[in-house]
């Protein structure tokens, strides 16, 4: 099971404010009690790159898709659902995050490297 990004912030930000206390090492034991915090919470600390990929490569991950191609193969699905159903997003106003219609989110989304985001999210709940 991964840790989601808002865990990990949270986490993030304990050992950080912790490091300032006298005796403790810093940002390096910062890693080291969040893997074994992890660890002890039967979670793996799973590295990716910040290549807009990462919530894809995460889905796919905790959705057990492997292969070279698993954040790719999980954003496509995500996408053609979302097109099939585009009720999930019929709350969205889509220029608040600089697409003009459901149309541009869809091609923005679809690109390898755009950062998945809430409707993503939803989405994949939805469908898997």
């Amino acid at each position: 099971m991964l840790i989601t990004h808002q865990w990990f912030c949270s986490f993030q930000k304990k050992c950080i404010d912790a490091s300032t206390v006298e005796g403790n090492s810093g940002r390096e034991s910062d890693m080291c009690r969040l893997v074994n915090t992890a660890e002890q919470l039967q979670f793996c600390v799973v590295p990716t790159d910040g290549n807009g990929n990462c919530m894809f490569l995460a889905l796919a991950e905790q959705l057990e898709i492997h292969g070279p191609e698993s954040a790719q193969q999980v954003r496509h699905d995500i996408i053609a659902y979302l097109k099939e159903h585009p009720e999930i997003v019929e709350h969205v106003d889509f220029t608040v995050e600089g697409n003009k219609s459901f149309d541009e989110y869809v091609t923005n989304m679809s690109k390898e490297g755009t950062w998945g985001d809430g409707i993503v999210l939803e989405t994949a709940v939805k469908l898997y």
